[in-house]
């Protein structure tokens, strides 16, 4: 699993908000959530981020495709998993990450992805 530097740092509260609040036959207990974050997701992770020259061209294509607000932050995720090559994204909003399927990118919400599991 590929994460943005910035983004680790958040991905605690984040996996455990939405572990504990998905679909009552997928929600995990906030303890369980944390035993899961800390065994099996933090161990698998790898933290990447763009390279300066990458950046430098994000921003202003960004800007340009009019992404603005909390989607600049979508956006530069996911930037970072196509250029890392990632296979699939795990999200609570599809439609900011859709950009990632013209590119072979499969864009899960939490729900779908913990059917597959």
């Amino acid at each position: 699993m590929v994460i943005p530097v910035g983004v680790r740092r958040q991905l605690d509260r984040e996996f455990s908000s939405v572990a504990t609040r998905l679909s009552e036959e997928f929600r995990l207990s906030p303890d369980l959530a944390f035993e899961l974050l800390e065994s099996e997701v933090l161990p698998r992770m790898v933290s990447r981020r763009l390279s300066i020259d990458h950046l430098r061209t994000f921003l202003p294509t960004a800007s340009r495709a009019g992404v603005s607000g909390a989607r600049v932050y979508d956006a530069h995720i996911a930037e970072v998993a196509r250029r890392n090559g990632a296979k699939t994204v795990v999200t609570g909003d599809r439609r900011h990450f859709t950009v990632l399927l013209r590119h072979g990118v499969r864009v899960l919400t939490a729900t779908e992805f913990a059917s597959e599991l």
